[in-house]
C-alpha cells in the first residue's frame, strides 16, 4: 500500500533490537511468531511500493514524516496483495495491541467525536489524535468498508501509526 509515500529514512524507525546483528526495525521469519504473539493483527501484512522506497524502508525503518495517506501519517499496509500501489511487496510483522478499528464513516465520526473536523477531515490531525490516545494502528476494510463486513472480502488495511509495532521481515542469508 505505497499510497502516500515510502516508509523508511530518518530517525523514527527504530524500536527495540529485533535480533542479534540486525537493525531494530527488521526481523527474520523464524522470529515472527514470538514478535506477533498477542497482536490483534494475525499473520504478515504487505506494504506495496516502488524499489527506492522499499530499500529505504528495509534499511531505515518507518519514518512517519514520509508515510502519509488518507488516514494521515503511518505506514500503509494490507492483509491482501494490492499490486496497484507498487510493484514491490515488503512483508511486515505487526505487534498491534490497541488499534482504532472501523469503516471510513466510523473513523470520520470518531475524528469529529474527538473534536477534530471543524474544517473537514484532516488526515494528519486524525493520525496524531489516534496516536495521542494510544492507538498503534488504524484498521479499516477494503476501500474503507467495515473490516468485519463480508463485503471487504477479509482484506484489511492497516495503517501503522507506531513504528515500534512493526518489523520488516527479512530472509536469513544462506551460509
Amino acid at each position: 500500500m505505497g499510497r502516500g509515500g515510502g516508509g523508511g529514512g530518518g530517525g523514527k524507525g527504530g524500536g527495540k533490537k529485533a535480533g542479534a546483528g540486525q537493525a531494530g526495525h527488521t526481523i527474520h521469519p523464524d522470529e515472527v511468531e514470538a514478535f506477533t504473539k498477542g497482536s490483534v493483527i494475525g499473520g504478515l501484512v504487505i506494504h506495496r511500493t516502488y524499489q527506492p522506497a522499499a530499500d529505504d524502508l528495509m534499511k531505515n525503518g518507518i519514518d512517519l514524516n514520509k508515510a502519509r495517506g488518507v488516514y494521515g501519517e503511518g505506514l500503509y499496509t494490507s492483509t491482501g496483495h494490492e499490486k496497484a500501489y507498487g510493484p514491490v511487496a515488503v512483508h511486515l510483522a505487526l505487534n498491534v495491541r490497541n488499534p482504532l478499528v472501523g469503516s471510513s464513516d466510523q473513523l470520520h465520526a470518531k475524528f469529529r467525536e474527538w473534536g477534530g473536523g471543524k474544517n473537514g477531515f484532516d488526515p494528519v490531525q486524525f493520525s496524531a489524535m489516534a496516536r495521542a490516545r494510544g492507538h498503534d494502528a488504524i484498521v479499516t476494510g477494503w476501500h474503507g468498508l467495515d473490516p468485519h463486513s463480508p463485503a471487504s472480502g477479509g482484506t484489511k488495511w492497516v495503517v501503522v501509526t507506531n513504528p515500534s509495532a512493526a518489523r520488516v521481515v527479512i530472509p536469513r542469508r544462506s551460509k
